[in-house]
């Protein structure tokens, strides 16, 4: 067991290498990192929150669900206080999303929006910022 197993993008890495007997080589190769970066997500978690793509990436190839992956990157950077266990949505969830959909497009949302985004985030089909930020901003989206 690696020290960062639990509420970490590393952990849930190291959790599949472990179970799947894989080197740091092959996983990197595998979440398309290099074994640096793999490496500096362990000793130092992260930094900001990852590319889309890269929680896509990790969700996939980790067969862990794309909202825990979500959740376990913003609770890491600072955005929630705890992931939620499992599939679990959390307020906190939505708050952070919030703030970042507010952030990229430089304005605080509406109610109407809010309200959208709340639904968006508590939507059983997969989902990523984008799709929520899309159904928040755009109500034919939501």
């Amino acid at each position: 067991m690696t020290p960062n197993m639990g509420p970490s993008l590393a952990g849930i890495v190291d959790d599949y290498k472990q179970r799947r007997s894989l080197s740091d080589t092959v996983l990197a190769k595998r979440l398309g990192m290099s074994r640096m970066n793999l490496n500096l997500w362990r000793r130092e978690g992260l930094r900001a929150l990852p590319a889309r793509e890269r929680l896509e990436t990790v969700a996939q190839v980790t067969d862990t669900p794309y909202r825990m992956v979500l959740d376990t990157a913003l609770a890491e950077c600072g955005y929630l206080a705890d992931p939620p266990p499992g599939d679990t949505v959390s307020l906190d969830g939505v708050v952070a999303v919030s703030r970042i959909v507010a952030g990229v497009v430089g304005r605080g949302l509406s109610p109407s929006e809010s309200s959208r985004l709340r639904a968006a985030w508590a939507s059983a089909a997969p989902r990523t910022l984008d799709s929520v930020a899309a159904a928040a901003l755009d109500p034919e989206e939501g």
